[in-house]
């Protein structure tokens, strides 16, 4: 089973969210992203390489695996009109 960390945005960032929504996500995201991250989300391209999507409805959510320590960063959450503006997407809590 994979670690799952939060990064200091990500948590900032579930602040701007409904409660409701927010809480039913970070149950979805540690439940599942436990089991197999790769498989639950999307790769991402371009100035994203290497981080992986999630979509929860209107909502994002970019993290990273690391295979080698079995964890999982969760990076950034947001809602889709602009969780991918910005590239500075490099974890801060790992």
């Amino acid at each position: 089973m994979y670690k799952v960390l939060w990064d200091k945005r990500a948590v900032s960032d579930l602040k701007g969210i409904d409660k409701k929504k927010a809480t039913e996500l970070v149950k979805k995201l540690e439940k599942h992203l436990k089991i197999n991250p790769l498989e639950l989300g999307k790769k991402l391209t371009g100035q994203f390489k290497g981080f992986l999507r999630y979509r929860y409805g209107d909502y994002r959510v970019i993290y990273q695996v690391y295979n080698k320590d079995v964890t999982v960063v969760i990076i950034k959450v947001g809602h889709r009109s602009d969780v991918y503006r910005g590239n500075n997407l490099v974890a801060k809590a790992y």
